[in-house]
């Protein structure tokens, strides 16, 4: 089946924001950027991987509910 190139597009975008955010974010929490204590920095590492995680789930959902032309 062929998926269409704009929501290919989309979704991978989106898959690479995600990414990316989980990078910055797991990089300012280890390198220390912001004055966090110990809980905080645990509790941004964490969400910031289930936001991570979500993204890209919901990404790949988009692209199979929206990528395939509707057959009528």
């Amino acid at each position: 089946m062929a998926m269409r190139p704009a929501v290919k597009r989309n979704g991978l975008l989106i898959i690479g924001f995600a990414i990316l955010q989980c990078i910055i974010l797991q990089t300012s929490v280890h390198q220390q950027w912001f004055d966090f204590s110990h809980s905080q920095r645990a509790a941004v590492y964490t969400l910031s991987g289930i936001a991570c995680a979500t993204m890209i789930f919901l990404s790949l959902l988009y692209m199979v509910i929206k990528g395939n032309p509707d057959h009528t």
